[in-house]
């Protein structure tokens, strides 16, 4: 059984074998192995292979993504759509692999901003400084890589930063989800609630005949559309 441990110190090889871990016994001992020094090596082996990547989120978060059959393909929510009361931010991505969580990446190169639980609706939340100013977030996150290893490092792209969720019941991961999946955010700014639309931004990863036709930006946590 692989640990989170060696998905990291193996990095370079990570989409090849990241489908055959048993997330389940992905437990306490790897936490105690996922030491500020062993995370370090893995950024540096994961470097000294595959570079540092784009400093732009030009990649999807999921390797194991479903590859889109229809307008909206894997994408259950689009960027405008209301949700819990208030602008989504985002889309919804689907997830599939062991109980349909799975491995999620850095989508640019740049520094952890935020690594940690209990983040509201969002649950477990990812917060990454994309080096051309962007900020990606990542929500529901079922394992994050701890704050204090973690967060202040920079990353490259590609970089396994954590193991999707949604689909358990302990709110501080879960958030308001309410099934498996991954709620992926870019921001223009983060802290001053600045969103940008994925579906334009990168359309050939997030294809939405519908989202295409929502804004381009929105800073309005109110301006809920369809």
């Amino acid at each position: 059984m692989r640990k989170l441990l060696l998905l990291l110190i193996m990095g370079i090889n990570i989409i090849s074998f990241s489908q055959e871990i048993d997330w389940d016994k992905a437990d306490k001992i790897a936490l105690e192995q996922l030491t500020a020094g062993n995370v370090q090596y893995a950024i540096y082996a994961f470097e000294l292979v595959r570079g540092n990547g784009s400093i732009s989120p030009d990649i999807h978060p999921l390797p194991y993504h479903d590859y889109y059959t229809s307008t909206d393909g894997a994408i259950n929510s689009s960027y405008l759509k209301c949700r819990w009361g208030r602008t989504h931010h985002g889309v919804d991505l689907k997830t599939r692999g062991n109980k349909d969580n799975q491995l999620a990446v850095a989508t640019c190169y740049g520094t952890v901003k935020v690594s940690s639980y209990n983040h509201g609706s969002c649950g477990g939340m990812i917060l990454l400084d994309c080096d051309d100013g962007k900020q990606v977030q990542y929500c529901h996150m079922d394992f994050v890589i701890p704050a204090d290893v973690i967060v202040g490092k920079k990353v490259p792209q590609g970089f396994p930063l954590g193991v999707t969720g949604g689909d358990n019941n302990e709110y501080e991961k879960n958030g308001n989800s309410g099934g498996p999946h991954l709620h992926y955010g870019i921001w223009d700014s983060y802290s001053k609630r600045i969103s940008l639309n994925p579906h334009i931004l990168y359309p050939n990863l997030f294809p939405s005949k519908i989202g295409a036709q929502q804004p381009a930006t929105i800073g309005d946590w109110n301006k809920c559309g369809k």
